[in-house]
């Protein structure tokens, strides 16, 4: 009887895993070279596959003028450091990057050329990046969201910082994005800046 128990619990387990493991199954599409390519979700992380929400901006300025100055600074230093270190660790991923670029271009029967391959590489990285924003951006309290969405949206037109079209239209190659894409920028979001976002 007890073995019965056993072999059930250990049936429903392999089952309730499997179901987890394909649940996360997918793929998001790039466009490179003017053809979709199709990216097994496993590449990518979990806030890369969905479209970051829009941001709701608290433009309540009172809340962070009455916290202690050195408390603010600290807490913003040490979230920031954070989030620069792991910009900084996104250069790391690139040579697996060229690894995933070069055989989801062959999976989905594109050429894989140097510009191709650069393409799909700053593509991803990108969306990484932005998923690493969107993370601390989420940790972050609402009246230092505040200041950051707006500095964005003015500098940007979008609450996360620049996308892909915008950096294209500054004249940025694919290079140059994959290199943005692993430095921290935000030198103007010191907490003696923040206030001059409202």
């Amino acid at each position: 009887m007890k073995l019965m128990k056993s072999l059930k619990y250990i049936s429903l387990t392999v089952v309730a895993f499997s179901v987890t493991l394909f649940s996360f199954a997918g793929e998001k599409t790039y466009t490179v070279g003017g053809h979709a390519v199709s990216v097994n979700d496993h590449y990518l992380s979990g806030a890369m596959l969905v479209a970051l929400p829009a941001p709701k901006i608290d433009n309540s300025w009172s809340a962070m003028a009455k916290l202690p100055y050195q408390g603010v600074t600290a807490m913003f230093s040490s979230m920031r450091s954070q989030y620069e270190g792991q910009i900084k660790q996104l250069a790391n991923d690139i040579p697996y990057l060229t690894y995933v670029a070069r055989r989801e271009l062959d999976r989905n029967q594109v050429e894989s050329t140097t510009d191709a391959i650069n393409e799909l590489i700053a593509n991803i990285l990108h969306d990484k990046r932005r998923a690493i924003g969107y993370e601390f951006k989420s940790m972050t309290p609402d009246y230092l969201q505040a200041s950051i969405f707006k500095r964005n949206i003015k500098k940007y037109n979008d609450p996360y910082g620049p996308t892909i079209s915008y950096l294209r239209a500054q004249g940025k190659n694919w290079n140059d994005i994959i290199t943005s894409a692993c430095k921290p920028n935000g030198g103007d979001l010191s907490w003696l800046n923040l206030g001059k976002w409202f």
